[in-house]
């Protein structure tokens, strides 16, 4: 999934834990090394935590449509996002 519909890699996990959850691993940019946010695994309820940052956001937009982004989404039975934060750079003022 992480690869070959957000156009992100996996590091090999880290066998430690992130905010709670059991297990995580660094998501990075497909063409190289550059850290772009985490997956963490092993959370309440079957949970999974996504950080993606600000470039990896871009690379996933890059790589793929917002509409085959909810596609999958949706195929994989994610209906519900408890949090999302956003943020906008503005380089004008």
């Amino acid at each position: 999934f992480c690869l070959h519909v957000l156009g992100l890699r996996m590091s090999p996990w880290r066998d430690k834990g992130l905010y709670g959850y059991e297990n995580s691993c660094h998501l990075m940019s497909k063409y190289s090394n550059k850290h772009v946010g985490f997956v963490a695994l092993g959370g309440n309820r079957n949970t999974c935590y996504f950080q993606i940052e600000g470039v990896g956001c871009r690379t996933v937009l890059e790589h793929t449509s917002l509409f085959r982004l909810h596609w999958w989404l949706d195929l994989l039975g994610c209906s519900r996002l408890s949090r999302i934060d956003l943020a906008v750079d503005d380089f004008h003022g």
